[in-house]
């Protein structure tokens, strides 16, 4: 629970994008191959903040599937006390190590949360997008 104005507690909203991938680790220095995604294209996905938190969760669906993440690695969880689940975007490889990296989509009623969350969840599909081709 969230304390709000006046001390009265306000649950606590997750809306939690992930992406999860397998990463090889061993004792050779390599770096991370990508392929950049435009910036107009970022710009794009940044834009789409608008509206509820469940069109928000619609909307990063939709640009991981845009971005290539198609349903058999596109998943949900479910959030004990959430009415939104995770949204969890699989990028498969050789390995059983695995790198995680989440942002929040949600936000409340103050504010349109861009900066602290949207703008690190609008981000996960163009990482997606970026790293999915090369191994």
């Amino acid at each position: 629970m969230l304390c709000g104005e006046g001390g009265q507690s306000q649950p606590l909203i997750l809306g939690v994008a992930v992406l999860l991938i397998p990463w090889a680790i061993d004792s050779r220095a390599e770096s991370v191959r990508f392929d950049p995604v435009p910036r107009e294209v970022i710009a794009a996905r940044l834009k789409q903040y608008g509206g509820s938190n469940a069109e928000r969760e619609g909307a990063l669906k939709k640009m991981f599937e845009e971005a290539g993440c198609d349903d058999q690695h596109l998943s949900e969880q479910i959030v004990e006390g959430s009415k939104l689940p995770n949204v969890i975007c699989t990028l498969p490889g050789t390995s059983d190590n695995v790198i995680m990296v989440g942002a929040h989509f949600d936000h409340v009623a103050q504010g349109d949360g861009v900066v602290d969350n949207w703008s690190g969840a609008s981000l996960l599909p163009s990482l997606y997008e970026a790293v999915k081709l090369i191994p």
